[in-house]
């Protein structure tokens, strides 16, 4: 299975590459690592190389603004799967991280758990009007 994701070093995607690759290991497969460095010609070059290799499987954080090269491994047989970022006009499965429904809910959820007035820092997470 092909991954590519944008920066190695970021603790994101640092703990998403150990998920993938745990849950790969579940399924009897191996996991090559591609890093593109946010830049997108780097992340194509990856995906060519990982159609050429006939993975089974790519899971790709998208650096590249246009999605082709993922529609080339799609109509190769090779499943895509996006990770962090929605690529528009793609048809790709993606799976993201809902960041705003995620705040909502820290915040009520110290706010529920307060017993004072919810502090400075914490009412500024809050959407307008709620």
């Amino acid at each position: 299975m092909g991954v590519v994701v944008a920066d190695v070093e970021n603790a994101y995607f640092a703990r998403a590459v150990r998920g993938v690759t745990y849950v790969a290991a579940k399924a009897g497969l191996q996991v090559v690592l591609a890093n593109s460095d946010e830049k997108g010609e780097t992340e194509r070059s990856a995906v060519q190389m990982f159609i050429e290799r006939r993975v089974d499987g790519l899971v790709v954080a998208p650096a590249a603004a246009d999605h082709e090269h993922l529609d080339k491994a799609v109509a190769a047989g090779i499943p895509v799967v996006l990770l962090d970022r929605a690529l528009a006009g793609a048809t790709l499965d993606t799976a993201v991280v809902d960041n705003r429904g995620a705040a909502k809910a820290a915040v009520s959820n110290v706010a529920r758990e307060s017993t004072g007035p919810v502090p400075a820092r914490l009412r500024r997470l809050r959407m307008p009007g709620e």
